[in-house]
């Protein structure tokens, strides 16, 4: 397997890993663009959001308040 391919490989398996809260996931995607939305799907770091997000919830949070925080600025182009 060449350089390239395992590249992409990475990059595919990224952009499929499941949800770990598919709950959240989706509250997360509903507030998002579908530019947004793909972007967060290949996102290495969703899980940790989910997961902090699961650890709010469960500590009785408003995780949908959260969330509206969260993607209340656009998330186009680079992190401000």
């Amino acid at each position: 397997m060449g350089r390239g391919t395992g590249h992409l490989l990475n990059l595919w398996s990224a952009a499929i890993r499941p949800s770990i809260y598919p709950e959240i996931d989706r509250m997360v995607k509903e507030r998002l663009s579908a530019d947004e939305g793909k972007r967060y799907d290949r996102e290495y770091s969703r899980g940790v959001l989910q997961n902090k997000l699961r650890e709010l919830q469960l500590a009785r949070h408003d995780v949908q308040a959260l969330i509206d925080t969260i993607t209340a600025d656009s998330m186009e182009g680079p992190a401000r």
